[in-house]
C-alpha cells in the first residue's frame, strides 16, 4: 500500500512539473523579428511585448529607435506580407532594420531578467529574498563602486 501511494505521488509530481515546464516557455519567450514569417503579426506582438514587464528595462531612446525601425519596415513592406516579396535593395534595408530591432529587444530582454538572492540585513540572521532586474543590479553595483572610489579619493586628500 505504501509503495502504491509513493508511486502515485511521484507520478503526480512528474505530471505537474511537465505541465509547468510546458507552460513556462510561452510566458517567458523572447520576442524576435523573423524575416521569413509574415511581419504584421510580429510587429503587433513586439509592440505588445515592449509594454510588458518582460521588457521593463528598455530605455526610452531604445524604445523610440525600435518604434522608428518597425515603422520603416512596415512602410517598406507596404501591401506585402513577407520580406522575400521585396526587391533586393528593399530586402537589404528591411534586414538592416530587423537587426536593429532584434539587437534592442535582446538587450532589453537580458536587462529585464529578474535576479533573486538571499541577503541578510546587518544585525539579523534572518535572510531575506531580494529580487531585482539585471539592469537594477548593475546600476546598484556601479553606484557602490563609484561611492567606494569617491571615498578612497577623499581619504587620500585628507592625509
Amino acid at each position: 500500500m505504501r509503495r502504491m501511494t509513493s508511486l502515485g505521488l511521484v507520478f503526480c509530481i512528474g505530471v505537474t512539473l511537465a505541465a509547468t515546464a510546458q507552460a513556462k516557455p510561452d510566458k517567458d519567450a523572447e520576442v524576435k523579428l523573423d524575416a521569413n514569417l509574415p511581419v504584421a503579426a510580429q510587429v503587433s506582438a513586439i509592440e505588445k511585448a515592449i509594454d510588458s514587464e518582460d521588457y521593463s528595462e528598455i530605455a526610452r531612446e531604445d524604445k523610440t529607435n525600435l518604434q522608428q525601425a518597425l515603422g520603416r519596415i512596415q512602410t517598406r513592406l507596404g501591401d506585402q506580407e513577407r520580406v522575400d516579396q521585396l526587391d533586393p535593395q528593399g530586402r537589404a534595408e528591411v534586414l538592416k532594420d530587423q537587426d536593429v530591432v532584434n539587437t534592442i529587444l535582446a538587450r532589453a530582454w537580458s536587462d529585464s531578467r529578474m535576479v533573486c538572492s538571499r541577503e541578510r540585513t546587518v544585525g539579523s540572521n534572518m535572510a531575506k529574498r531580494v529580487c531585482t532586474t539585471a539592469a537594477q543590479r548593475r546600476r546598484i553595483d556601479e553606484a557602490s563602486r563609484r561611492s567606494f572610489e569617491d571615498s578612497n579619493r577623499m581619504g587620500n586628500l585628507r592625509r
